[in-house]
């Protein structure tokens, strides 16, 4: 069950999961969750904290009292670290900070039904293996063949490994495509933001916690080590990681075993870790703030994502996917790109890399009412540096279609007397004639 009062994202999310073979029912706030709680079998409850009538905090203290079966994940664009702490300490399974990401909250969902023993998460992860298999990272360019090679070659070596790149280059996808291609593909995949975890939560998060271990841990839960056991651990944005923290994780990767808090017998992990930042860690060691040791021991095999202005040969392929994504998922009349909206886009440097071509293609789709994305709909940034001639003909084109388009409509509009078309056009009828024969108009 989602509680989210905000529509724009709850039906999103909802539609998502159920892409992913999940069941989802959707409640506007609190109140009107513990209604249809009283009708409905439900495993798991992603709260909003903020909501009106009844919040996320509210809900969770009639949860743990009435609905124990019941995990929680929480989420809220007001989180802090306070906040995070209470609602762990209040019984929540876990949390997340706005924006979310809805692979991430599939992830979470995943990783709390392989704690039950009666969960099961197949049609989840057959539908994470067709969206992630190695095909689904776009382009043809030797860059991109090159690191789908290096991929396979890695997968199939079972070792640690560091992808680094720019942000928006598609580092977890590439994490992805090694578990999908390796011989843990059928074991679970589980990814980590590092840089998203409150300090104080990262070794529960990590190594997990026993009953009673601390305020509010009411039942026994897994780390995400413990959760990938057998697959593959993506531990992404790894250069926050604090010092201790990466100490502790040195030794459960150098150990093979983790202790979860509140407990004194170690629990042996057998897994692939697959870390990935956007800084340079090189230079963090130097500064002393990453430890060279953990370095090491991550990047057994470096795998580097090329940004998008070093492979702009892939830039119509990925728009023309993109478009076909974005059309299939809102209604719209587009289908394709004028030559010198593609131009524009293969010429721009694309700072925010995949992640800024994915959502310029999305804007077009929206801000287009034609079959063809035309350069006015992409943005200023993008545009300057298209030649003014360039910009002349596009323009010149989008007159003369709309041009035909009225023309066509007033002749409907007056069953086909042309004399009234040319007096409603404000045009002779001696100029509509021309109009009809330079637009190919029977």
């Amino acid at each position: 069950m989602i509680v989210e009062d905000e529509q724009d994202v709850r039906e999103p999310l909802a539609e998502y999961l159920r892409t992913v073979g999940m069941s989802v029912t959707t409640a506007a706030d609190g109140r009107d969750a513990l209604m249809k709680l009283k009708t409905r079998k439900i495993d798991v409850v992603i709260s909003d904290i903020k909501m009106p009538n009844m919040g996320g905090m509210e809900l969770l203290e009639h949860l743990r009292s009435d609905y124990r079966d019941i995990d929680v994940i929480m989420f809220t664009s007001f989180g802090t670290v306070e906040t995070a702490v209470e609602a762990i300490k209040s019984g929540a399974q876990d949390y997340v900070l706005k924006p979310i990401v809805f692979e991430d909250i599939q992830q979470k969902i995943e990783r709390i039904m392989s704690n039950r023993p009666d969960g099961t998460t197949a049609s989840a992860k057959t539908a994470a293996a067709e969206q992630f298999a190695i095909d689904k990272i776009i382009g043809s360019s030797i860059q991109v063949q090159g690191l789908k090679e290096l991929i396979k070659r890695v997968a199939r070596a079972d070792s640690h490994a560091l992808i680094i790149g720019e942000s928006g280059t598609g580092k977890e996808l590439v994490a992805k495509a090694l578990h999908f291609e390796s011989n843990r593909k059928s074991h679970p995949f589980i990814a980590v933001n590092c840089a998203a975890i409150p300090e104080q939560l990262l070794e529960s998060e990590f190594f997990g916690h026993s009953a009673g271990a601390f305020t509010g841990a009411i039942a026994e839960t897994k780390g995400v080590f413990e959760s990938a056991h057998k697959g593959t651990l993506f531990l992404d944005e790894i250069a926050y990681l604090p010092l201790p923290m990466q100490a502790k994780l040195l030794r459960a990767i150098e150990e093979r075993e983790i202790t979860p808090i509140g407990k004194t017998k170690p629990v042996s992990i057998d897994l692939t870790i697959v870390s990935a930042c956007a800084k340079d860690l090189r230079e963090q060691v130097a500064e002393g703030t990453f430890r060279e040791e953990l370095f090491f021991r991550l990047n057994i095999i470096e795998i580097a994502v090329p940004p998008l202005r070093r492979r702009t040969g892939d830039i119509p392929e990925l728009a023309e996917f993109f478009l076909k994504e974005t059309t299939e998922r809102i209604v719209s009349p587009v289908r394709s790109f004028s030559l010198v909206a593609m131009t524009a886009l293969e010429n721009h440097r694309w700072p925010g890399n995949i992640r800024e071509l994915r959502n310029v293609v999305e804007r077009a789709v929206v801000m287009c009412n034609d079959e063809e994305i035309q350069l006015q709909n992409l943005p200023d940034d993008i545009t300057l540096n298209v030649p003014e001639q360039n910009r002349t003909t596009e323009y010149k084109t989008a007159v003369k279609s709309f041009e035909k388009d009225l023309i066509l409509k007033t002749l409907t509009h007056c069953d086909n007397d042309k004399r009234l078309a040319a007096k409603i056009l404000g045009i002779g009828l001696s100029s509509l004639y021309r109009k009809l024969e330079e637009f190919g108009i029977e």
